[in-house]
């Protein structure tokens, strides 16, 4: 299902934005290295003459590591390694970000999803609005090998395609790839959150909080990614998302946000309690009745 950018999305790559200095960063933990470096090569064709590329290897298998350091060093990429993942994700990202300088914007990219030649093209045109900290455009999945894979791409379209172009410049959030982030607004609230494990949304309020505001380019400017292939892999993507969410319960209650960005937010929350717990009830509560002879 494809949607067409409408009439308010039009706009033109201004000199001021297409002059902008791009800082592309790969996350990876332990991935499969053949994966990561056909990512980092179609993110090098992506950045090539905007700006440079940094792999962010967090990889504990010295092996994987070795690996990647020496196609880095071949291909021109910036290899960062820390001996430690605190943070996790989000600290690997602010390590690099805290000294970075001489670049305009930060792309960042997971090792399974890889950006289409014309990425920036498309992307840097919204940042010829001042007031604009941050562009999201559509994952995609489109490795889908087994039936849990395939449930987990269809299940995720609803959200990309319809709820987030309905919260376009009113409360869409950073989907932790395909995100790009205008440096000197992420300065303004201290980079990347480290305590919640959705460190993309709870990145996201804080710019909101600042007035800023997020675009989602409903484009299909990522051509692959990996769902969870199994059960296990499934269950476990959706538990991190679920309690991220729970996380930022105790945020939005403090904020500031406008009162539709609450709302927005505060319904997702809601979503993830009915999609969690409160199922968790409705498969357990019929067996307690039946079990304990209770009348239904």
């Amino acid at each position: 299902m494809s949607l067409s950018r409408g009439r308010d999305e039009e706009m033109y790559l201004t000199s001021e934005a297409r002059d902008l200095r791009v800082a592309s960063l790969v996350t990876s933990f332990n991935e499969d290295p053949e994966m990561v470096e056909t990512t980092l090569i179609s993110v090098i064709e992506a950045t090539r003459g905007r700006g440079d590329v940094y792999l962010l290897d967090d990889s504990t298998n010295i092996n994987i590591s070795r690996e990647l350091r020496s196609f880095c060093y071949t291909h021109n990429v910036t290899y960062v390694h820390r001996e430690d993942r605190k943070g996790f994700k989000a600290g690997a990202i602010n390590n690099v970000l805290r000294s970075l300088r001489g670049y305009d914007v930060i792309a960042i990219f997971d090792a399974d999803q890889r950006p289409k030649r014309n990425f920036f093209d498309d992307v840097l045109q919204y940042f010829s609005d001042p007031d604009v900290a941050m562009v999201q455009v559509p994952q995609t999945y489109s490795e889908s090998p087994t039936l849990v894979a395939k449930g987990s791409t269809y299940k995720q379209e609803p959200f990309l395609r319809l709820i987030m172009r309905g919260r376009n410049r009113r409360s869409a959030f950073s989907l932790g790839s395909g995100s790009v982030f205008r440096l000197s607004a992420l300065r303004e609230v201290n980079f990347f959150d480290e305590e919640s494990i959705t460190e993309d949304a709870a990145t996201t309020i804080r710019l909101y909080q600042r007035g800023y505001k997020v675009v989602y380019v409903d484009t299909p400017l990522i051509w692959y990614g990996e769902p969870p292939k199994d059960a296990s892999g499934f269950i476990s993507q959706q538990t991190r998302w679920a309690l991220g969410y729970f996380q930022l319960l105790k945020n939005l209650l403090r904020s500031n946000l406008k009162a539709k960005v609450f709302f927005d937010f505060v319904s997702g929350f809601f979503y993830w309690l009915k999609e969690g717990p409160l199922a968790l009830i409705e498969l357990i509560a019929p067996s307690v009745f039946l079990l304990s002879g209770l009348p239904l």
